[in-house]
């Protein structure tokens, strides 16, 4: 049976692939027409409108989750090992709802990247292509950052359960560490897209 984490990583090797053959066949429709017209079809639009709602949600969830993570942290630190794992297990339900919104994402970026050949001009097309991809990487980062969470989970049960001295601190850190630079990686990302499709919006206005 195919996972949601699957799903989501399935979904960002197909978006990538057609971003490929989207550019391929961007430069053979340039060569037969070349009116120069600005044009963005309409279907990319709605997509860009849908993947930027779904992405926001995944943003959204990321800068919480650095909050979460210094609580996680503390208690850690100050011994309150239940509070601690009540909180991870918090997060594993905000990464649920942004696990949703990578499929969807993921989706709204496929269709970005099919209808790239017809955007005009040639330029913007480029710096399209550039924003999808970077927007794409953001689906297999909440994969990584997924893995983060379940690692921490488990650190801290065990913690709870066998004693303080089953787990070092520089274990839990290690975890939070990674989890911390994850979704600031995130959050990156997401600025890059936005600075690329200004950029976009501006060559095609």
């Amino acid at each position: 049976m195919l996972t949601r984490v699957g799903i989501i990583r399935r979904n960002w090797v197909w978006v990538v692939a057609i971003v490929a053959a989207a550019l391929l066949l961007s430069f053979l429709i340039r060569l037969l027409d070349t009116s120069g017209r600005p044009y963005v079809p309409p279907e990319f639009l709605k997509a860009r409108a849908a993947g930027g709602d779904s992405a926001q949600k995944i943003i959204s969830i990321s800068q919480n989750s650095v909050v979460n993570l210094q609580s996680i942290q503390k208690d850690e630190s100050g011994g309150e090992y239940t509070a601690g794992l009540n909180l991870v297990l918090e997060e594993i339900n905000q990464n649920n709802i942004a696990r949703a919104n990578a499929v969807e994402l993921s989706k709204q970026l496929g269709i970005m990247a099919t209808d790239l050949s017809s955007v005009k001009p040639e330029a913007a097309a480029r710096i399209g292509l550039q924003a999808i991809l970077s927007e794409s990487q953001i689906v297999e980062g909440l994969i990584s950052y997924n893995n983060y969470t379940y690692q921490l989970l488990d650190l801290l049960r065990t913690r709870l359960e066998r004693g303080a001295w089953s787990i070092s601190p520089k274990q839990i850190n290690s975890v939070i560490s990674d989890m911390n630079s994850q979704a600031n990686s995130i959050n990156d990302l997401n600025s890059k897209y936005q600075g690329l499709m200004a950029q976009f919006d501006s060559l095609t206005n």
